[in-house]
């Protein structure tokens, strides 16, 4: 981005709940998380910036399961190696699951977040 960050996409649309085990799902990003680390310098010298493509995403592509496995990880382990992540675009839908979402997050963590309308 132009702040020199590395960008991952996430296209949630994609995603089919239960296609992963979500504790293999988690695996794999700590995997690609640690990779980047010594790639990039992830959380030393740069954070990454991630992109959450919503277009197409329904309750179809919602799942607690690989949330409930995965969002311990990052803010136990690599919270400071995301600097901004953008979700776009937003719904009912998905101010439900962020409103319990953002419960298990911190002050600092929650102004990392940017939602996007449309």
């Amino acid at each position: 981005d132009s702040n020199g960050r590395p960008i991952l996409l996430y296209r949630s649309a994609l995603h089919t709940p239960g296609r992963v085990d979500p504790v293999l799902f988690c695996r794999y990003i700590t995997q690609q998380t640690e990779k980047a680390i010594l790639q990039y310098k992830l959380g030393t010298e740069v954070e990454s910036c991630v992109l959450v493509d919503r277009i197409g995403s329904g309750l179809k592509n919602q799942d607690p399961a690989l949330l409930r496995e995965l969002v311990p990880i990052i803010l136990n382990h690599y919270p400071y190696q995301v600097g901004k992540v953008y979700i776009a675009p937003i719904s009912p839908t998905f101010n439900v699951i962020w409103g319990i979402l953002k419960l298990l997050l911190d002050e600092s963590a929650k102004k990392r977040f940017v939602l996007c309308d449309g």
